[in-house]
């Protein structure tokens, strides 16, 4: 899609091939740019949600943030404010993101005030040949 609107405004701009994908770079660049996004905003910004379990019964509310950046540049107060607002009983974070040396680089923290979900997501994980999350 990106590649198809900097087509377009090329063509009504009568932009030559470097103009078109020097545009195409500066579109990808804006959309993909987090820099003045909070904390809150960044785990907000690629947030899903879960609930598991059965009606009637005790029901678990799972959050999934994945955000650009590395997980150590969060706080644990900025994490814990974004939890419990949310009410999670476990909150799931992703981080990816180049290291210092350049390569990429993943990360995966488990939050939760219950050690239970953390040890049961942790096990599921471990035990998993596909994990869910």
């Amino acid at each position: 899609r990106d590649v198809e609107a900097a087509n377009v405004l090329a063509l009504q701009l009568d932009m030559n091939e470097s103009q078109r994908l020097s545009l195409f770079t500066r579109v990808r660049t804006a959309k993909f740019d987090k820099s003045g996004l909070s904390n809150n905003e960044l785990l907000r910004s690629d947030y899903k949600q879960y609930t598991f379990g059965k009606q009637g019964k005790s029901l678990t509310v799972v959050g999934v943030s994945s955000v650009p950046r590395s997980l150590q540049d969060f706080s644990a107060a900025a994490i814990m404010e974004f939890t419990d607002e949310r009410r999670l009983g476990l909150h799931v974070l992703m981080g990816a993101f180049s290291g210092a040396d350049g390569n990429f680089r993943r990360q995966l923290v488990l939050f939760s005030t219950d050690s239970s979900l953390v040890r049961q997501a942790v096990k599921g994980l471990s035990d998993s040949k596909d994990p869910v999350f």
